[in-house]
């Protein structure tokens, strides 16, 4: 299902310490798309050859290949699509909708609405704020 992984570790590592590493995964094309969540684990092995450490456990989910053109071209279409009434989402917000709902256009739009009725509702309560305290912006 994953692509094994061999990466030396070209630092040196102090007993019961911890250290940030990124590891590079990739999910084999024979990997049948599902919403089974599968796990790959991952482990240190010394010159010697001998584990040590404890193994590392990633959770994932195979699912379809995203076309990243077509996935930033739905995000500016919904961008451009906010019009109306009420403050817009910025386009990096759109981009994180669109990921959430693995790049569903009706999922985004719906989802979108519901944001921007929240950013509305915490602008009206602050404007209240202010007029109730005699403010000025």
């Amino acid at each position: 299902m994953v692509k094994e992984v061999t990466m030396p570790i070209d630092f040196a590592v102090a007993e019961n310490s911890s250290f940030k590493l990124v590891i590079p995964i990739e999910i084999l094309e024979s990997a049948i798309i599902s919403d089974k969540v599968h796990v790959a684990t991952f482990n240190f092995v010394g010159r010697k050859g001998r584990p040590f450490g404890e193994n590392i456990k990633i959770k994932f989910k195979v699912q379809k290949a995203i076309d990243e053109v077509q996935f930033y071209q739905t995000a500016m279409e919904l961008f451009d699509y906010q019009g109306g009434d009420g403050p817009e989402l910025q386009f990096d917000d759109i981009v994180k909708i669109l990921k959430q709902v693995q790049g569903d256009r009706n999922a985004a739009k719906e989802l979108m609405a519901v944001k921007r009725n929240n950013l509305t509702m915490e602008k009206s309560d602050l404007d209240s704020c202010i007029t109730e305290n005699n403010m000025e912006i």
